[in-house]
């Protein structure tokens, strides 16, 4: 996409601004497989909300290419927060002090294939 976004910026003259965002909630303590799906799942959806808010800007600017561009993006997107939603939903299945951790390495075995 930025090889994409390169190009269109030259051919349409516009200009882009970038700016750095930072998720100060995330707290890189060791953590369970469960709780670091939970933060990569917040983070996802985080970046969701951000491509919906630039679709919205794309189409306030009638700027219908780049629009399309970033709903082609979205779809990703949510195939991606649905994967890892599912995850989550598989690892909350395990009783946290019982067999959580047999749960997490059945999991990450099948990931691994």
């Amino acid at each position: 996409m930025c090889n994409y976004h390169s190009q269109s910026q030259k051919s349409t003259g516009k200009k882009s601004y970038a700016k750095n965002v930072k998720d100060d909630s995330i707290n890189w303590r060791p953590i369970s497989g469960l709780t670091g799906l939970e933060e990569a799942l917040t983070l996802e959806k985080f970046v969701n909300r951000e491509l919906i808010s630039l679709a919205g800007q794309a189409k306030f600017h009638r700027d219908p290419h780049a629009k399309l561009v970033i709903e082609a993006e979205m779809e990703h997107q949510v195939d991606i927060i649905k994967e890892i939603a599912d995850l989550v939903t598989r690892l909350r299945q395990y009783p946290p002090n019982k067999d959580y951790e047999l749960g997490e390495y059945l999991l990450d075995r099948e990931l691994s294939k």
